[in-house]
């Protein structure tokens, strides 16, 4: 009975070729175990071409000519004992112009079918598997008759007798340039996604600094106009003017800030002030932020906190800007009348879990994705009736993942939306136990 090693890939990722060059590896081996023996290996070793194939020989021939990679046994000397027609066909293609061998390569070595330096190679990589004693896999680029660089996974492994005797070699040659280059062009793409990104964020933050001096300068002023600090010189038409112009300007600061706040984390300048933090305590601190947009609004806030809740190690300010930024969203979205609860819960692994639930509009299950992109928005431009950038969710989001966190973002449309920061255990902290 003859003993094969199993066919071993080094690639992590193997294309489809791959999987089925395993399959017909481990199919070859049981062919050979029942119908190829020892003996018959060393007697058509001897002969340079066999003409009267056994029955079952030629219905393993037959199963080996429809596998898509070349499959082969040469002897220890290199003269093919058995090959399918792809050995033959790589031959034809790779060699200097049309050769006998080719069609039939039993009986003939690779110097008889290839150019020297691919013999050389295929020569090389066979002495590396014998010293070895097992299977060597390895990738090769050549240049075919026609010029066009082609590129094959190729495959050596021994066969043994009983007797621990290498009585031949085994082999298998898989085409892998379509592969190859498709994985070059993802590789290509990837890069120059990355790169366009990083060209969009330095954009945005080289903007967004242009825009902030002169922005202070339009709230600075304003300021002075609503506040009348050069006495009661403006009429109040003009000062309920300044008062929008006001309000507008702050709110192009905040967007901007967001903004350059996106771009910090995506360059991985965003510094971290972690410290303990009562988080009833943090979370009332949110609701006052946005108490009167949800007066204005006609929307209610309830804080559910459970007393002697742990502490959180945390950035205060990141975890409120993200905390604020779901509050406004669900505000927003909520019709009058309606209600938004912001709760704080440890799950089942000790983390803890921040929740804002609201009873508004909703988000169909295909829009969240969208939501949840930068500067995603999920009614269109025209019938947009919410003003908004489509920051929120996604500064949420990029801001507990910065704490090694997550956002989760549940919704039903007309039921309402639940969007939970939820904090990995390491940061939950107990209280000390008093006395």
């Amino acid at each position: 009975m003859l003993r094969l090693w199993p066919v071993l890939f080094d690639r992590p990722a193997a294309p489809l070729t791959m999987a089925m060059a395993v399959a017909v590896a481990a199919g070859l081996g049981a062919w050979l175990g029942g119908c190829i023996t020892a003996r018959s290996l060393r007697s058509a070793a001897g002969q340079a071409r066999p003409d009267n194939l056994p029955e079952d020989h030629k219905m393993l021939r037959a199963v080996l000519d429809h596998a898509p990679m070349a499959l082969f046994l040469k002897n220890p000397a290199g003269r093919y004992l058995l090959a399918n027609r792809h050995v033959g066909q790589i031959a034809h293609d790779l060699g200097d112009g049309p050769r006998d061998n080719a069609v039939n390569p039993v009986g003939a070595t690779d110097a008889d079918l290839f150019p020297a330096e691919i013999a050389k190679w295929f020569h090389r990589q066979e002495q590396e598997m014998l010293a070895r004693g097992q299977p060597v896999s390895q990738e090769i680029d050549v240049t075919g008759q026609d010029g066009t660089q082609r590129s094959f996974l190729v495959t050596s492994f021994p066969v043994f007798d009983d007797d621990g005797t290498c009585i031949a070699v085994g082999g298998i040659r898989a085409e892998i340039t379509e592969s190859n280059e498709t994985e070059r062009m993802l590789r290509r793409a990837k890069e120059e996604a990355e790169l366009a990104n990083r060209a969009k964020t330095e954009f945005l933050a080289n903007m967004s600094h242009e825009l902030r001096t002169p922005l202070n300068s339009i709230i600075g002023f304003s300021d002075l106009l609503v506040g009348q600090a050069l006495g009661d010189t403006v009429s109040p038409q003009y000062r309920e003017y300044a008062g929008d112009i006001n309000a507008a300007g702050k709110h192009l600061l905040q967007l901007i800030n967001d903004i350059l706040d996106l771009a910090r984390i995506e360059r991985g300048r965003m510094t971290m002030n972690e410290r303990r933090l009562d988080v009833g305590l943090m979370l009332n601190a949110c609701l006052r932020l946005v108490r009167e947009r949800g007066l204005e609004a006609g929307v209610g806030l309830n804080l559910s906190c459970p007393a002697e809740f742990p502490a959180l190690l945390a950035d205060e300010l990141r975890v409120k800007q993200a905390v604020v930024n779901l509050l406004s969203n669900a505000v927003k979205f909520s019709e009058r009348g309606g209600v938004v609860e912001l709760a704080a819960e440890l799950n089942e692994t000790n983390g803890i879990v921040i929740r804002i639930t609201d009873d508004g509009i909703g988000i169909a299950p295909e829009d969240l994705q969208t939501a949840l992109s930068e500067f995603g928005q999920v009614d269109g431009s025209l019938t947009r009736t919410h003003q908004g950038t489509g920051l929120g969710l996604s500064l949420a989001r990029k801001l507990v993942e910065f704490h090694g966190g997550r956002l989760e973002l549940e919704s039903t449309p007309t039921v309402g939306t639940t969007a939970r920061l939820v904090f990995p255990a390491n940061r939950t902290l107990r209280r000390p136990v008093s006395g």
